[in-house]
């Protein structure tokens, strides 16, 4: 039996050669069928574009196995059930999982993450501040680097969704902030909506490690990198003695033997330098996923923060084109 709903949902066609660009995706629609025991339908209002989606559509994945082809490009996304075959969710109940680029998810519970309640919050919250890049934020900063007050925290890609709740959070422990990112328009976004005390726009600097020195000439004393490459070494150069380091999505970099990625890890043993490279699904390790969750939803829901939105409303066009962009971002920064 039918539903009587037809879904429409972008799948993965094609594997990147090596760039990411429109024609690796496509739009299909299907007739939903009837649902089957322990299923739930859910009407997808919000779902997220991630730069680490860049490893999930490979033929290798990062921390995560590939996307097959003619697959619904996976995603976190937020929405209301509509329909349910399972006891433990009800009509009417807004949830956060594993929902993909679609206007239906037809899931069972191991897809879902966590109920929420939308009267609380923007609802796009919940993938942003709230949600899996708020968690990789605050796990990062506040379980590896152990902000104290007065240090000096810089954060490369300060105005992407894990880089503006860094900056937001280390505002709140009463950190200095220096933000990376690509454009004066973020940078301004960086200051005025994430509080950032420095911003560096890299694209308009000859030489990073000197521009840092001057911002901060007293040395870095946590660093969370979003990025690895040139930003990196940069900023290593920077570091001061028992300085910490988060370094996220960037595995692949301890792999290039004469990379300069790798020397300033070396170099860093002599200044007793800790660095930890964090997966985004990592966070669970670091404080118990339940006092995690408390801990950002207390930040998240106290109102002290901007959040990044994108909604589902755009059209399939304007949607892969934000993809391409973002993904592009993941390539051209390292």
């Amino acid at each position: 039996m039918s539903l009587n709903l037809i879904n429409s949902k972008i799948i993965l066609k094609n594997r990147p050669d090596p760039s990411v660009t429109e024609d690796l995706f496509d739009l299909k629609t299907e007739e939903l069928k009837e649902l089957k025991d322990d299923e739930l339908l859910v009407d997808v209002k919000y779902v997220s574009i991630d730069p680490a989606m860049r490893g999930w559509i490979s033929d290798v994945g990062n921390y995560s196995k590939p996307v097959a082809i003619d697959e619904t490009m996976r995603s976190l996304g937020v929405g209301k059930i509509i329909s349910s075959k399972d006891r433990g969710f009800k009509e009417d109940e807004y949830v956060v999982g594993w929902l993909g680029w679609q206007k239906y998810a037809v899931v069972n519970k191991s897809a879902i993450q966590i109920k929420v309640n939308p009267n609380e919050v923007p609802l796009s919250a919940n993938l942003g501040v709230l949600g899996l890049n708020g968690i990789t934020a605050f796990a990062g900063l506040v379980d590896i680097c152990k902000p104290k007050k007065k240090e000096t925290i810089v954060v490369t890609t300060a105005a992407g969704s894990v880089g503006s709740a860094v900056g937001q959070i280390a505002k709140i422990y009463g950190c200095n902030t220096i933000g990376f990112t690509s454009s004066d328009e973020k940078a301004e976004i960086c200051k005025t909506e994430f509080g950032y005390d420095e911003v560096i726009n890299y694209k308009k600097t000859d030489n990073l490690s000197s521009c840092l020195k001057q911002i901060a000439p007293n040395g870095i004393d946590c660093f969370f990198d979003n990025v690895g490459g040139d930003q990196f070494d940069a900023v290593m150069e920077n570091v001061n003695i028992n300085a910490r380091v988060v370094s996220l999505l960037s595995w692949e970099l301890f792999s290039e033997q004469d990379s300069q990625y790798q020397k300033d890890v070396l170099g860093s043993c002599k200044l007793n330098v800790s660095i930890e490279a964090q997966s985004s699904f990592g966070w669970e390790r670091f404080t118990g996923i339940d006092g995690l969750n408390i801990s950002v939803n207390s930040f998240g829901k106290s109102g002290k923060y901007s959040d990044i939105q994108e909604h589902f409303g755009f059209t399939v066009d304007q949607v892969v084109k934000k993809i391409v962009a973002k993904m592009s971002l993941v390539e051209t920064s390292k």
